[in-house]
């Protein structure tokens, strides 16, 4: 007999509770180190000294809905209108500008990290807890992480590019690429250096799948930097900042400029050892792994180094630095993960080299070290948070140079210091401010330096430069001076649509592109720097041979006084010098150099000792020179000085007959 199948008891299950998952450690390690930067920064904040200038711009354009410095002129003084937008729309929330750009700039650094460490999410929580920590480790990260500037910006957007180009369609990452090139163009032009041989690769692989195709994509993405340097052109009358031309366009030899960008390069690595590893060893594991999109970045912070040579650094130590390290670390950390055990020893092995120069770092020691603020013994190059952070320190400052609160003045013209020195006065909207480097200067922008301090070139003032700067440059009398004031405020004050501004606009642009002006070759000082950079000539001597400048002698012109302590005046036209009488005094060694297309020939050499003055013939017979220059090589006694005379004419001079005339440059 058949039975039923058996049906087995079913079990009954107790309900689950519910369970909590805990947090993976790679997330928990993520969140720390985010806290950790975060915190870190929030203790540095302090303001740097150029963040004042995009903050007189922010005030200008909600006060008077201009994008100006002073009041009718329109001049680009600020270098990065992308952040001027930002600090615009968060000032716009309330409080201060300086909270504004506190919070923008320490939102990009921690975006950054937040971009780092997605970038290496497959190289190993060990690898990527290491970033963090060698975050905190370098100075020049943290300080300039949130010092007001639109430093971390720059990298934000590099690392967002990178994370692009890494985009499987090609035409999609192109496109993403190009973009966050041109916003980063946009905060500052001279971060395509960097960014340029990403952007070329991603392109170029876009262009062989659709030539047509990836030259639309990449119209596109780079729209946001076009739009831009039209509006300036339209508005600045140049796309071109007066920064630019103000640093760049001195007559300063470019020797000078490659000495003083290696002194950069080596202050920065002196002062945060940190940061120069991470550079040296990020290129190195870009080269070593042989990717293309890595070695395009090692490529571009290559390029990026040489470019801060040619330009001579900058007077912030570490800060145009800090764009390209955060390249590296990333670099660095992906190298330090395929490179398996010894690859992580060595990412250690850095960290822990860090570590001594975390303690310097602001937040584990005094919130501040008040110093004099002397650049003279360092290239003019500075640790700028150290002089600046107890008074713009959020922390320890008594809120005058803290936070801003811009107010209008009656109208008038004042020289100042563009930046901190200058702030009580730029922080009234009214007055038309024209700062000693000529930064918000579009005129002596355009003139020769008579110092060589970088970031800080000063120019001479003419007589009656506040009706120049009034809008009446007839009181200029030298008439190459007088025709460059009246173009130069035709282009930024005149109207939009004049054709004679277009005109003016049109002939500056072709002067200031190769930042060498007409003026600038014409009249610019020959330097003799020292080792430091600074002139071999005090500058109490120089003001009383430059007494003399101003009242020229007969049919010479004199152009000025070097440095050094020279004379150099121009040669009469028409005129065929046969020889020159030179009498020199002190204890000094005197070269006669003829200035010859740009260069500079030696005629003669005397090396006098004290005593009676010397006098010397130099035959000068068919000399064909643009000016003259006597200029001391070796001057030990504050006594001696040159005289240039008398100077035998052989030709027509248009006087009666020849007569000798007599040039004399004396210093004290």
């Amino acid at each position: 007999m058949a039975h039923p199948p058996t049906v087995p008891a079913t079990a009954t299950v107790p309900p689950r509770s519910p369970s909590v998952h805990p947090l993976p450690l790679s997330s928990a390690a993520a969140l720390a180190g985010v806290v950790a930067v975060a915190c870190a920064l929030a203790v540095t904040a302090w303001t740097a000294d150029d963040a004042r200038i995009a903050y007189r711009a922010v005030a200008q354009l909600e006060h008077a809905g201009q994008l100006v410095w002073n009041p009718g002129e329109r001049v680009q003084v600020f270098t990065s209108p992308l952040w001027v937008v930002i600090l615009t729309g968060l000032h716009q929330l309330g409080g201060p500008v300086e909270v504004a750009a506190w919070v923008a700039s320490g939102l990009a650094t921690l975006g950054a990290l937040a971009l780092a460490w997605h970038a290496t999410r497959g190289a190993g929580l060990a690898a990527r807890a290491g970033m963090p920590l060698l975050v905190l480790a370098s100075p020049t990260l943290v300080e300039h992480g949130i010092s007001g500037l639109e430093t971390p910006l720059v990298a934000l957007l590099a690392l967002a590019a990178w994370a692009a180009a890494e985009d499987r369609d090609r035409f999609r990452g192109t496109r993403r690429v190009l973009l966050f090139t041109a916003l980063a163009a946009t905060t500052r032009l001279d971060s395509l250096v960097l960014l340029a041989p990403l952007a070329l690769l991603t392109s170029r692989r876009a262009h062989r799948v659709d030539p047509v195709r990836a030259t639309a994509v990449a119209f596109q993405g780079l729209l946001p930097l076009l739009a831009w340097l039209l509006f300036a052109t339209i508005w600045f009358g140049s796309p071109i900042p007066n920064t630019a031309l103000a640093k760049l366009s001195t007559g300063i030899p470019l020797s000078w400029y490659l000495t003083q960008g290696t002194a950069y390069l080596a202050l920065s690595a002196r002062a945060d050892p940190v940061l120069a590893l991470l550079l040296l060893g990020g290129v190195g594991a870009a080269l070593v792994r042989r990717r293309p999109i890595e070695q395009a970045l090692a490529l571009g912070v290559g390029l990026h180094v040489l470019y801060l040579l040619r330009v001579g650094g900058d007077f912030m130590v570490g800060r145009f630095l800090v764009a390209p390290t955060w390249i590296c670390l990333v670099l660095l950390a992906r190298g330090a993960a395929a490179g398996g055990p010894r690859g992580l020893a060595a990412l250690v092995v850095v960290a822990a080299m860090g570590s001594t120069t975390a303690l310097r770092t602001p937040y584990a020691s005094a919130p501040c070290v008040p110093t004099a603020f002397d650049r003279s013994h360092e290239h003019g190059i500075a640790d700028e948070r150290a002089v600046y952070a107890c008074g713009t320190s959020p922390w320890t400052c008594d809120g005058g140079m803290c936070f801003s609160r811009p107010a209008k003045a009656a109208p008038e013209v004042d020289a100042e210091e563009a930046g901190m020195a200058g702030w009580p006065l730029q922080a009234r909207l009214s007055p038309m401010v024209y700062d000693t480097w000529a930064l918000a200067d579009p005129i002596r922008s355009r003139l020769p330096s008579r110092t060589a301090t970088i970031g800080h070139f000063e120019r001479e003032v003419p007589e009656g430069w506040d009706e120049v700067v009034m809008g009446d440059p007839s009181t200029i009398h030298d008439p190459r001076l007088r025709e460059l004031a009246q173009r130069v405020q035709l282009a930024t004050r005149g109207s939009l649509t004049s054709v004679a501004r277009l005109e003016a606009m049109w002939s500056l642009f072709w002067e200031d592109l190769p930042f060498t002006g007409r003026l600038v070759r014409e009249h610019h000082t020959w330097w003799a720097p020292e080792a430091d950079g600074t002139p071999v000539c005090s500058e109490e001597r120089a003001q009383d041979a430059r007494a003399f400048v101003d009242d020229p002698v007969a049919d010479w012109e004199v152009l000025g006084v070097t440095p050094a302590c020279g004379a150099r005046a121009r040669l009469p036209e028409d005129v065929e010098v046969e020889a020159l009488e030179v009498v020199v005094a002190g204890e000094a060694t005197w070269e006669v150099q003829l200035e010859e297309g740009g260069h500079l020939r030696t005629v003669a050499r005397f090396a006098h000792e004290s005593g009676e003055p010397s006098h010397h013939r130099v035959p000068l017979e068919g000399a064909s020179a643009e000016a003259v220059v006597l200029v001391a090589r070796e001057a030990d006694d504050e006594t001696a000085w040159p005289r240039l005379g008398p100077v035998l004419f052989v030709g027509d001079t248009g006087a009666p007959a020849p007569t000798p005339h007599a040039v004399t440059a004396t210093v004290d």
